[in-house]
């Protein structure tokens, strides 16, 4: 989806629905009016990874955010959602649509710095378009035909007719099947990450099974102390966990720094 009609999305064009009950993935019809071109209406889906963030950033919203001791951080009161509130909003009060410039100046750029991502001269090499290239890269690797991708991704086609007639639960399926993620859960990926981690240990000149210990009775540490009563909740924070613990582990190991302990 191009940034200008996502930023121009709001709650009623997304499934909510489907976020409160956990069904993925979750459909979002993009209006004709907000497409390049003003051409057709169409429909595209986001994975649990990212309805599951969208539903934690609109409970933010809901809630507000008091944050009188984060100076790089304006607190602001807590929002009415209605279906015509926008998707993404500035952290203002009010809070404002955000435009193009704003999200890939502020936003993204953000994002970027918080990864790492290396510039080439005074530009990321990653750029916003760089995520629908990857988009659809991938789901041509997965075997989704490549109408249903253009579809997807708004392009009007000769195609498009056939692509409509064949429903929203087909194209929800091609969708499904491409099991697009960030952070997958396919073994193989798991194995590779654990070989990538044993060896840029090794390179420090450490044992691995060593150096893991104190990371590894942290987050079993971590773990006990979480309640599980809600365990979809419980999942979700364990998940975050592990996913933080990991980060700070290459963190410290990519910066060569003296005291690798968590």
């Amino acid at each position: 989806m191009r940034i200008g009609t996502l930023l121009s999305l709001r709650l009623r064009h997304v499934d909510l629905k489907a976020i409160r009950e956990r069904k993925y993935p979750v459909l979002i019809t993009v209006p004709a009016d907000l497409t390049k071109g003003k051409y057709a209406t169409y429909h595209t889906f986001i994975n649990k990874e990212a309805a599951e963030t969208l539903r934690l950033y609109l409970e933010e919203r809901e809630r507000g955010t008091i944050m009188p001791n984060d100076p790089l951080r304006r607190g602001i009161p807590p929002e009415h959602l209605t279906p015509d509130s926008y998707l993404f909003v500035t952290y203002t009060n009010p809070p404002k649509k955000l435009s193009p410039r704003r999200w890939a100046v502020g936003v993204f750029r953000r994002i970027l710095f918080k990864m790492r991502v290396p510039k080439q001269g005074k530009r990321h090499e990653l750029t916003a378009h760089s995520l629908r290239k990857f988009f659809k890269t991938q789901m041509i690797s997965k075997g989704v035909p490549e109408q249903a991708i253009e579809y997807m991704m708004g392009h009007v086609t000769d195609t498009y007719t056939r692509i409509q007639s064949l429903g929203i639960e087909w194209l929800k399926e091609q969708y499904r099947k491409a099991n697009l993620a960030i952070l997958s859960e396919d073994l193989e990926d798991k194995k590779a990450l654990k070989e990538y981690l044993r060896n840029l240990i090794l390179q420090k000149g450490y044992d691995p099974d060593e150096f893991l210990k104190p990371w590894i009775t942290l987050l079993s540490k971590n773990l006990l102390e979480m309640p599980f009563e809600q365990p979809d909740l419980s999942y979700s924070r364990i998940e975050k966990k592990v996913i933080s613990l990991i980060r700070e582990l290459i963190k410290s190991l990519l910066e060569d720094s003296r005291e690798y302990k968590p």
